[in-house]
């Protein structure tokens, strides 16, 4: 994640560090199983900031949940991109987005780490690149 954050001009919020937590395969075993990013703030140039959590397979490197939320530097959310299980009462893949102060879930593809950031930098350049499927 770190050699993405100069090319979007940001920075690990508030001390510059980005910090992951290993969970091993088992309680027997010292190995790590997956690299867990909790509630990481990135900020960038304007006040805006992005939070990251996600689990990540320590074999394949591969996301296997994520939430991405973009907002304003006052707060306002611009949006929040979901994978994870639990939404029974919506009829699509566990990704989503929820948009802008609208809490309803949308239909929306999975998105890498990289994708959310060039979200952001369309955001940052006024280009509305991300809307719901209705």
């Amino acid at each position: 994640m770190e050699w993405l954050l100069p090319t979007y001009n940001a920075y690990p919020y508030p001390d510059g560090i980005l910090r992951a937590n290993l969970v091993p395969d088992s309680v027997q075993t010292s190995v790590a199983r997956v690299l867990v990013v909790r509630n990481q703030r990135l900020t960038f140039a304007d006040g805006s900031w992005l939070n990251v959590t996600m689990n990540v397979e320590r074999l394949d490197l591969r996301v296997t949940t994520y939430s991405f939320h973009y907002a304003a530097d006052d707060d306002r959310i611009a949006w929040r991109k979901c994978s994870h299980d639990g939404h029974v009462d919506v009829d699509l893949q566990p990704s989503h987005i929820h948009y802008r102060s609208d809490e309803r879930r949308y239909r929306y593809p999975a998105v890498d780490l990289e994708e959310a950031l060039l979200e952001v930098r369309d955001e940052l350049l006024g280009i509305d690149s991300v809307r719901p499927s209705l």
